[in-house]
């Protein structure tokens, strides 16, 4: 959001291993969701990073800025080259993918214009990739809610106690707890610290 006042365009950088690609997988809804064209700028293999590019030559890093994909071409770019789309299991893994990205889209234009693509990239009707489409959002779980972690009273004094053991140790911490009401601490020996 903060990125999207200064410009609807964001360019990434990522690797192209499966870090970065788990990356780009979820960044792809969160640029879809603020209105952020979202492009990956991919780095020929003589590079690790950016960096590493730009002291080989700042050509090559321009050269791979200007050649830079939208993300979710660049996604079913690296899954067709992991997957033989000429076999019905690769078929398979690589319309799951691509559908777990394209449902996280927001605009349904543009979710319909990768359900075609991908169609297109397995040879398959448009079709059987909206019911595959539909059939995964039906049986998708909902996820169980993430409980929140249960705190012994111990446990709680005890964190409290090492913040005030930080104040009374680091003079700059101590600016923290000086417009703290100390009645806020449970216990006595806390307040009288504070």
């Amino acid at each position: 959001r903060a990125l999207r006042r200064l410009s609807g365009h964001v360019r990434l950088a990522f690797d192209g291993d499966k870090a970065g690609i788990a990356a780009t997988e979820r960044a792809i809804p969160i640029a879809s969701d603020v209105g952020v064209e979202l492009t990956i700028i991919s780095l020929p293999d003589s590079a690790k990073d950016p960096d590493e590019l730009i002291q080989q030559d700042v050509k090559l890093w321009q050269r791979a800025i200007d050649s830079s994909q939208p993300a979710v071409d660049w996604i079913l770019d690296q899954y067709s080259a992991r997957e033989d789309i000429t076999t019905a299991a690769g078929k398979r893994a690589f319309t799951t993918a691509g559908l777990n990205v394209v449902r996280g889209l927001a605009d349904p234009v543009e979710r319909d214009h990768y359900e075609k693509k991908i169609a297109k990239m397995v040879g398959s009707s448009i079709e059987a990739i909206k019911e595959k489409l539909s059939a995964s959002q039906t049986s998708a779980r909902p996820l169980k809610p993430i409980a929140p972690a249960s705190s012994s009273r111990s446990e709680i004094f005890d964190h409290i106690d090492t913040l005030l053991g930080l104040a009374l140790r680091n003079p700059s911490v101590r600016d923290l707890f000086a417009h703290l009401d100390p009645a806020i601490f449970p216990a006595a020996r806390q307040r009288a610290i504070v």
